[in-house]
């Protein structure tokens, strides 16, 4: 189906190096590949807790597909769950776990859920609701420690209190992966930063997802990094097609880790 698309599949190899002036991309096996045009979708990783003694092997981030498949085994019935984050992720492990017959507690650091995505009117129907299934919420709150307790897990909070768990899951954001930034020069501003068109400031490098972000009209142009993924290509495709040098279709380099190479 790629071959049929005219997509080179490139496996078990990374990104090293952009070089702008040579227009080329260096991979982790030593080959370059050249392009016209280049798409940055490098994604973003889980943002970790920092400065909570005893947190390293111990909390669950949910990134990955991976990541998926070891919460829901750990999501069993009269299990224990602290959840810290109140945002969109921490609210759907929250709803989940509840349903699964889950006893939840859940920690957010602001002064109400969903802070920066919902206005604090729906934020608060939300938290009703959750409380409503069995949720405990509790806000305004900082961690202190998460300590292991036999085959148990004791999460202080720097107020005293603590709590008693089989699980620790943390969705407090993601932070874009931007490290090719340094050998190509692009400029950062919370992800690559890009126009409305997922442009870079070099006409022939995009990025998309949330390794970038773009000022939105609705938000006074104030720079965000998600928002309707799909809408997102369709522009994305229309601004690489703007080919002043004609408009042909654009063959693509695409790398991935984990899957055996395919050879064209």
């Amino acid at each position: 189906m790629l071959a049929e698309q005219s997509i080179d599949f490139v496996a078990n190899v990374s990104a090293e190096t952009i070089d702008r002036s040579t227009r080329t991309v260096s991979l982790s096996n030593g080959t370059k590949l050249r392009f016209s045009k280049l798409l940055l979708a490098t994604g973003a990783s889980p943002r970790r807790l920092d400065n909570v003694e005893g947190k390293d092997g111990i909390v669950l981030y949910l990134r990955t597909f991976f990541d998926a498949l070891t919460l829901r085994e750990r999501l069993q019935p009269a299990t224990d769950i602290v959840i810290v984050g109140g945002g969109f992720i921490g609210l759907e492990i929250a709803a989940s776990a509840v349903a699964r017959g889950c006893r939840v507690t859940l920690l957010e650091a602001a002064s109400r859920l969903l802070m920066r995505g919902v206005p604090e009117v729906i934020a608060n129907r939300i938290a009703a609701k959750q409380r409503e299934a069995g949720v405990k919420i509790l806000i305004s709150v900082e961690i202190e420690s998460i300590l292991g307790c036999g085959s148990r897990y004791a999460l202080k909070l720097k107020d005293g209190k603590v709590f008693a768990c089989d699980l620790v899951v943390a969705g407090i954001g993601a932070i874009p992966k931007t490290r090719l930034a340094a050998t190509s020069a692009l400029s950062i501003d919370n992800g690559f930063r890009v126009d409305d068109r997922l442009q870079s400031e070099d006409s022939d490098i995009f990025a998309a997802g949330d390794c970038c972000s773009f000022p939105h009209p609705l938000y006074a142009g104030r720079r965000i990094r998600l928002y309707r993924v799909r809408r997102r290509a369709v522009v994305l495709v229309g601004s690489i097609r703007r080919d002043p040098a004609g408009g042909r279709s654009l063959r693509s380099n695409v790398q991935h880790r984990g899957a055996p190479a395919q050879r064209h």
